[in-house]
């Protein structure tokens, strides 16, 4: 299969390595240092004190701070605006349990010591590594664009799509409205360092829709990841075969600015975008790392699931990891070992792997550092010199990476992260970068869990590479599970969806097949690349799979490269680079698409929860000759199957989802006017003349707490002071919604 210009079709946070050399290495130069940080600690960590924090906020003070930087922080109801601000630090965003800070780099390694803050960490980087799915996916019966469908047709209206990705060309046909518009209501470049467009943030450039207008140019970028993204789940170019799933969602995008901590921010903006319109909103994340607990107790995961409620839902990609063998799980009994040699990718001309290790709680893990040589066999341990062995119990992270030597020869070994007890889950933690100046040589970890009855030790190397036991006995491969990521697969209250072939033929632009020709032999199948769970917790992941190889969707502007272009109006004229369309593939093209489902389901109803819309999606999943019978025996590989837009529409407006649907619906007259309006004394009016309407309002745990049959002025005088969800229903089909506050 031809290779497309987007890498691996997902946002992957991967550790920044650093352009050193052998040559300097060996004779003796600084060491390479991992630009993550140098540590992730807890309240009570053993090197902080407020004495530390004092004196590094004092020196910072009088120096005028030096360089300032963002840390991610888990916090409680303690946690004081004004002594942060004391310490030269303040929030950026807050959401629920997890807050993003900004402040003196100096001082950021100590803030765990204020009460509030339990645990902080400094980001990780980021890096970006229709036509025929709207048939499979039985979209096209809710577009009523093919028969068999009698309900109301569904497109997203009155809905928000939001997505955190790469990218964004806001001028493709695929997000242009009727009139030629775009229909990107707002836009924030968090890499943008324009001045004159100050934010709440601090960082990035932020514009809303009559200034996107007015920038033709602002979203680009240089991989085009986000624009196909986005396309998949919000394409309206009806005048092309690869509109979108959901085409009349309203959109705002994120570029992100490269960390977890940026993310943590794009997720909280476009929500609050969401709040302030009155929609419901979707969340697509196409990203992924294989860095973390992989148990929902993540900084991310617990950002994910605080935002997450009625009508507010996130979608993310599993991730592309199924096949690489990242993970493995090492076994320890009573005075047992377990090692694995993590395989590199380069790092300037050293060549580097990360290894992420977490143990079980209660217990501690002890990781001894070896080396080897693939060629001669040959493998043992460092000089006695410079032998390096990391207790979790009992060490701290390196300041910088440290010299290891073997058979004359210099490896470099950092800890940047180690925990007796994370305050994330109450496990132990070690993370470690490990430096080789050759391709044939490797860093292994021999790990042992002290005390009696052993345990068990989950390591994934973050470089997204597999782990190797080169035939050591004692030392272990990695293996195909647990590899669902960070980011998009492991929260609590989000969709993961994972990826099937869909379409493995394909025409390009000047009449030449490519794919794999002459039949679609491998159609609906899974791909080898969908990543599989469970997550550590025991939650099987993905919950559903939807097409990822090799959907079309929108190719932005500046991309020069033609070879995977599907669908071009300006062919033979190559200076024609408008509304092209290209061929990709990965569990990223599947979010988005799942995501486009949901938009469609809270177009019918905007009080949709998180768990009744992965429910009625899981309840009514496709399963054929490729998934074998799943039922609800969920599995690790397909979750409930494959995604049924009308099989889920279906249910959530007839309760059925069996097709074909039953018999119509009532058609209504449209109400355009119809409004819901709060009025002085806290009174809900309805207007728009329509007759039968029942108003409903909801909490925002999605308690029905008011219903009124056929009133236009309703009297909310009785609620609590807070924030509601409301909608005028007549006859199953919604006339409009909003949210509303109500204060004393």
């Amino acid at each position: 299969m031809k290779q497309t210009v987007i890498t691996g079709a997902i946002v992957a946070i991967l550790v920044v390595l650093p352009a050193q050399g052998p040559a300097q290495a060996s004779a003796g130069a600084s060491a390479p240092t991992s630009s993550l940080g140098t540590f992730s600690a807890s309240r009570g960590a053993r090197s902080a004190t407020l004495q530390d924090l004092r004196k590094a906020a004092a020196e910072a003070s009088a120096k005028g701070c030096g360089k300032e930087v963002r840390v991610i922080a888990l916090v409680d109801d303690s946690l004081s605006a004004g002594l942060l601000a004391q310490y030269g630090w303040r929030i950026i965003t807050r959401i629920g349990e997890v807050a993003t800070l900004k402040g003196c780099a100096a001082s950021a390694p100590y803030l765990c010591v204020l009460p509030g803050i339990r645990y902080v960490k400094m980001p990780s980087r980021a890096y970006p590594t229709l036509d025929s799915v709207r048939k499979v996916v039985h979209v096209n019966e809710v577009h009523k664009t093919v028969p068999g469908w009698t309900g109301p047709r569904l497109t997203g209206k009155g809905v928000l799509f939001g997505i955190i990705d790469t990218d964004f060309d806001t001028r493709h046909k695929a997000f242009l409205d009727s009139l030629g518009i775009t229909r990107f209501t707002a836009l924030w470049d968090q890499s943008d360092t324009t001045s004159g467009w100050p934010n709440r943030f601090g960082y990035g450039v932020i514009k809303k829709h009559a200034d996107i207008l007015a920038d033709s140019m602002f979203g680009l970028g240089s991989d085009g990841h986000g624009t196909l993204m986005a396309s998949y789940a919000a394409g309206a170019d009806w005048s092309s075969p690869y509109y979108g799933v959901a085409p009349d969602v309203m959109i705002a995008g994120v570029k992100m600015g490269n960390t977890d901590q940026t993310v943590i921010d794009g997720l909280g903006w476009l929500f609050s975008i969401a709040d302030s319109l009155g929609l419901p909103a979707v969340v697509n994340m196409s990203l992924g790392t294989a860095e973390g607990p992989h148990d929902g107790t993540s900084l991310v995961d617990r950002a994910i699931d605080g935002v997450s409620g009625p009508g507010n839902i996130v979608v993310g990609a599993i991730g592309n990891d199924g096949s690489k063998r990242e993970h493995v799980k090492l076994t320890v009994g009573t005075g047992g070992t377990g090692g694995t040699w993590p395989l590199t990718v380069a790092a300037g001309t050293f060549y580097a792997s990360m290894l992420d290790m977490w143990g079980d709680s209660g217990k501690s893990i002890v990781a001894s550092i070896y080396l080897i040589d693939t060629v001669t066999k040959l493998y043992g341990l460092p000089t006695p010199a410079t032998r390096k062995t990391v207790n979790s119990a009992t060490s701290s992270p390196d300041a910088s990476a440290r010299a290891v030597v073997w058979n004359g020869t210099t490896f470099y070994v950092q800890t940047t992260a180690v925990e007796s007890a994370s305050a994330l889950n109450g496990k132990p933690h070690i993370q470690l970068v490990m430096y080789s100046p050759s391709l044939t040589l490797y860093c292994g970890v021999l790990a042992s869990v002290p005390g009696t009855g052993g345990g068990t030790v989950h390591c994934w190397n973050v470089v997204q590479k597999a782990c190797k036991d080169f035939g050591v006995t004692g030392w272990y491969d990695g293996d195909t599970v647990m590899s669902v990521n960070e980011l998009g697969g492991t929260a609590k209250r989000n969709i993961t969806v994972g990826a099937y072939n869909s379409k493995l033929v394909y025409t390009f632009y000047n009449g030449t097949v490519g794919g794999y020709p002459p039949d679609d032999s491998g159609f609906h199948t899974l791909t080898g690349y969908s990543g599989r769970g469970p997550t550590v917790d025991g939650r099987i992941k993905p919950d559903i799979t939807a097409p990822g190889s090799n959907p079309a969707g929108a190719m932005p502007r500046f991309i020069t490269n033609y070879a995977n272009v599907v669908y071009w109006p300006g062919w033979p004229d190559s200076a024609a680079v408008e509304g092209r369309y290209m061929v990709t593939g990965g569990t990223s093209v599947s979010s988005p698409i799942v995501a486009g489902v949901v938009a469609l389901m809270l177009e019918f109803d905007p009080t949709l929860t998180p768990e009744t819309t992965r429910q009625i999606i899981k309840e009514t999943a496709i399963n054929d000759s490729a998934t074998g019978p799943i039922g609800t025996a969920y599995n690790n590989l397909w979750g409930a199957g494959k995604v049924n837009a009308l099989g889920a529409v279906d249910r959530l407006i007839n309760g059925t989802g069996v097709r074909p649907p039953k018999p119509p619906i009532d058609v209504l007259p449209a109400v355009v006017t119809a409004r819901l309006v709060l009025l002085s004394g806290n009174r809900l009016k309805f207007t728009g003349g329509a007759k039968d309407v029942v108003i409903e309002l909801f909490s925002l745990h999605g308690r029905r707490v008011v219903r009124a049959v056929d009133k236009s002025i309703v009297s909310l005088a009785r609620l609590p002071q807070g924030m509601y969800f409301a909608r005028a229903v007549q006859k199953g089909r919604v006339l409009c919604s909003r949210k509303i506050t109500i204060l004393y």
